[in-house]
């Protein structure tokens, strides 16, 4: 058979390691770095009175795509690095540490057992032992770790299957195993001890994964205005705060619509704002970009879902099919997002939690998009029809395949329709999981409010994810730069990924407001902080 150059490159390209995929990125990110400052310097960008030439067009444009691709490309050659560097601490720890300095150190679990454990709307859940522990679980694993599990058991092949850590004791693990077993798991449920497994500590590829598609979003001026503003602030921050001071849309001039929609929202919840947290809403919601820093105590979690209240009231006087009048609402964890979330339900925002249900608080799990949608009663109706060992083979299967369209359709229908979904920021890239072929999100499942809770934890590509998810007009981060940054990898990018956006912004000069009224700490040790 003739080799062709594209035979040549599917060949090549199933021999590659995500090691090797990596350093390609890597080197394509540095070549683009190197090249746009070229094709800057050769665009001719002529221009005559009254207006722009076809020529100065296409300068602007191809400005335009050389800041975007710069932008991208810094971010990736970055996030490549620490995926790169993690995996290989990782690789080195198993490869020449003891295994008792591997357990006390929480990388590897040896000589552990799994059971059969519970089923969480459709996703397996296994309990994995190790009675006698040494060192307790609990002290070296936590909720949301993701560990690579490999089955030690006769006759089963020991294929390493990525699994999420859900609750943690002293000697035992609750972990989701996605939509099937184990292999045999279910077979040796009566036989206590029998399924011997390894656990080991991972470098997720999904993050990376999901940050780097959107950034491929940005590099072609598919991301929305708002992270078109990040990249264009991070090559010029020149008048940044003018730049993000007014917001061009609906918001702009209306701050007597905003405070009738504020009013509305107090009328729906016990927590009344104080007058900082008013003025905060205010203006906020008048600017494209907004900082607001709330020092420890500060009740800047309730803010964000009275803000987001407010802007859903505004929302229901505008008829614009155009712009949905939506909010996307994330944060920097999971389980930050869980508690915004919490925060939004008491004030009665119609809410909706996007993520894998193994990954949310329990209190909070029947407003996962999953969970909604399996309480439908077709869904419930092909459940029983697969789990009735009456009927025939051919008969389970075809509800077990029409059960799954369901679901991807139900789920789709839920995301659309809800007003708010609330998420992680790197999560908020299943917001493009259901699209066409074109990878390009549809105007029912855009968003023209982001707000990020916790935002000074955050780093620049995960806020990325959500605002292209989103294609965003407006954005409001709410946080504390003066407390935690973000938590990184490889301590050698501390300047660069571990500077929150909403820090660098910050340093810019982006328009940012304190909150002052304090509600944790007793005046007597407010006093010294509030004079020094």
């Amino acid at each position: 058979m003739r080799s062709t150059p594209l035979r040549m490159l599917r060949l090549l390209w199933n021999d590659f390691s995500m090691a090797t995929f990596c350093s390609l990125a890597l080197v394509v990110s540095i070549f683009a770095l190197l090249l746009c400052p070229q094709i800057r310097a050769l665009q001719p960008a002529t221009t005559q009175l009254g207006g722009t030439t076809a020529s100065g067009r296409d300068a602007f444009g191809s400005a335009r795509t050389c800041h975007l691709s710069q932008y991208a490309a810094h971010w990736e050659n970055i996030l490549v690095t620490e995926y790169q560097h993690t995996s290989r601490e990782l690789q080195e720890q198993r490869r020449n540490w003891p295994r008792r300095r591997l357990e006390a150190n929480g990388i590897s679990v040896f000589g552990a057992f799994a059971e059969p454990d519970t089923e969480l709307f459709g996703e397996k859940v296994i309990r994995v032992l190790k009675p006698r522990t040494p060192i307790p679980f609990r002290d070296k694993f936590s909720r949301g770790d993701v560990l690579l599990l490999t089955p030690n058991v006769a006759n089963v092949d020991p294929i390493p299957r990525e699994c999420l850590v859900m609750e943690v004791g002293k000697d035992w693990m609750s972990l989701g195993v996605g939509p099937n077993w184990l292999p045999g798991l279910w077979e040796s449920r009566k036989h206590a001890g029998f399924y011997q497994v390894r656990l080991d500590r991972a470098a997720p590829q999904a993050p990376l994964k999901a940050q780097k598609r959107a950034l491929r979003h940005l590099q072609k001026g598919e991301a929305g205005i708002i992270s078109e503003t990040f990249a264009r602030l991070f090559s010029n921050s020149t008048n940044a705060d003018e730049r993000t001071s007014k917001a061009k849309f609906w918001f702009e001039d209306n701050e007597s619509r905003i405070r009738a929609a504020l009013h509305e929202a107090k009328t729906k919840t016990p927590f009344v704002p104080n007058e900082t947290q008013e003025k905060a809403i205010l203006w906020a919601l008048q600017r494209s970009i907004s900082l607001i820093r709330g020092p420890a105590g500060t009740g800047k979690t309730r803010l964000a879902a009275i803000l987001i209240s407010t802007a859903l009231n505004f929302f229901e006087g505008i008829n614009d099919d155009s712009t949905p009048a939506r909010v996307l609402a994330v944060a920097h964890s999971n389980g930050a997002a869980d508690v915004l979330l919490e925060a939004l339900l008491q004030m009665g925002v119609p809410a909706v939690r996007l993520g894998r249900p193994a990954s949310v608080a329990p209190q909070v799990q029947h407003r996962t998009v999953v969970a909604m949608a399996e309480k439908l009663p077709r869904m419930i109706e092909l459940r029983n029809i697969m789990g009735d060992l009456t009927l025939d083979m051919q008969r389970r299967s075809s509800a077990s395949y029409e059960l799954r369209q369901e679901m991807i359709a139900m789920q789709d229908i839920i995301i659309q329709s809800a007003p708010v979904v609330v998420t992680s920021c790197i999560g908020a890239h299943q917001l493009f999981a259901n699209n066409d072929d074109k990878d390009k999100l549809s105007v029912t499942n855009q968003f023209s409010l982001v707000v990020c809770d916790e935002a000074a934890q955050t780093t620049e590509p995960a806020l990325i994810c959500a605002l292209a998810a989103a294609k965003a007009k407006q954005l409001v981060m709410i946080g504390d730069t003066r407390q935690l940054p973000p938590t990184i990898a490889f301590m050698d990018l501390i300047g660069t990924l571990g500077v929150s956006p909403m820090a660098r912004l910050e340093r810019a000069g982006v328009g940012l407001y304190t909150l002052q009224t304090q509600y944790r700490l007793p005046p007597s040790l407010l006093e010294h902080p509030s004079k020094y």
